[in-house]
């Protein structure tokens, strides 16, 4: 066979291979180039001695078998940022990237209305980092790198996560971006990743509100001493993507496809099984357990914005809903889509919205309290 006729008949192969995993040719033409750019990228691959078409073959295979892209490249573009992805983290989804792009948006806003004092830092909680992407876009997007003798307002920000590998990760995503200048140096500085345990910080809410002895969420009565320390401090903002999914759609058959099943990490996925059953008592559906939690923190430790990305439509009804009967009367509630927002509030608008449920395909719900509620009020 001719080497040309060869090379089509070996690219046509690799392309009904992709099929498999991608839902058209334009997809998975698309997989196909950065599989095979990165195959021949000899800087990736160091001093291997396998040939960039064995590796190109390998990589078609493992895409064909369902692993995710990502893994395979070990990297993502999100939010103008280079994001590492590796196994055992999950990869940041493009909803996540609209959510935290309109809450940089809010928050620019807020500092040129005078609303937040712009001397004062800035304090924001990304709970469940992850990879730590919600935490250096929020960064990048407040404090640009590249731009000498701009004022800026100091940042703190928090990126927390119960998993010592996506900690590793986030960290270095951190060193990764500021050395391609994505990043601006001053986030070494002014951005931690530290272990967070959300359920925890459900039990230290608890234990505020009973004063009494631990009766623990999770059936532990340990380690709350960080999340009794995450509801003194003063955060402005927090931003979660939390586990979310029904357990039975992670079963096989269920609406989480088999990629994400078999090689993304369910604990980030579906919400823990509680050993209690107080969630039962306040009747909290159990995919909405850690909504129910967040609310609480925010309340608790007086969050002027807590912007919470949920699964589906109905899901963010739930939990609008939710945070209607937690907050206080004069909190300003809102569900987020990718274009536009629907205020709550109790708005007739919102409220009627809400009677068809299957209609709303919400990204976040958001909540904000204090003079924020009074400046988005305003604002909508």
């Amino acid at each position: 066979m001719p080497p040309d006729e060869a090379k089509t008949t070996s690219h046509d192969q690799r392309l009904q291979q992709l099929l498999q995993q991608c839902p058209d040719i334009a997809s998975a033409t698309n997989e196909l180039q950065r599989l095979s750019e990165y195959a021949s990228d000899s800087k990736a691959h160091g001093d291997s001695e396998t040939t960039p078409d064995a590796r190109l073959t390998e990589y078609t295979h493992r895409r064909s078998q369902g692993e995710p892209l990502e893994y395979i490249l070990g990297r993502t573009q999100w939010g103008g940022l280079d994001i590492l992805c590796r196994s055992g983290t999950l990869i940041p989804r493009s909803s996540s990237e609209i959510v935290a792009s309109k809450l940089a948006r809010a928050l620019t806003q807020l500092k040129n209305d005078a609303v937040a004092e712009p001397t004062i830092p800035l304090r924001i909680a990304d709970v469940g980092t992850g990879t730590g992407c919600a935490s250096l876009f929020l960064h990048s997007v407040l404090h640009p790198p590249r731009s000498p003798g701009h004022e800026m307002q100091p940042l703190e920000i928090l990126g927390g996560d119960v998993s010592s590998d996506c900690l590793k990760l986030a960290s270095d995503n951190l060193d990764h971006n500021v050395r391609l200048n994505l990043v601006d140096a001053s986030s070494r500085t002014e951005i931690s990743f530290q272990h967070l345990d959300m359920l925890e910080l459900g039990e230290a809410v608890h234990q505020s509100d009973e004063r009494s002895s631990p009766s623990a969420i999770n059936g532990s009565s340990g380690k709350s001493f960080e999340a009794a320390g995450f509801l003194r401090h003063k955060w402005d903002a927090l931003i979660s993507y939390p586990p979310c999914v029904p357990s039975a759609d992670f079963l096989p058959g269920g609406r989480v496809p088999y990629t994400d099943r078999a090689y993304q990490p369910k604990l980030a996925i579906v919400p823990p099984e509680l050993a209690d059953n107080r969630m039962q008592k306040l009747e909290v559906d159990p995919a909405d357990v850690f909504f129910y939690i967040l609310l609480q923190v925010a309340l608790k430790a007086g969050i002027k914005a807590t912007v919470l990305e949920v699964c589906e439509g109905p899901q963010a009804t739930r939990v609008r809903k939710m945070a209607a009967r937690i907050m206080p009367p004069d909190a300003w509630i809102e569900r987020w889509r990718d274009d536009t927002v629907f205020s709550g509030d109790g708005l007739v608008e919102s409220d009627s919205v809400d009677q068809n449920e299957d209609a709303v395909h919400g990204r976040a719900v958001v909540v904000w309290q204090g003079d924020w509620a009074d400046w988005r009020r305003r604002e909508r």
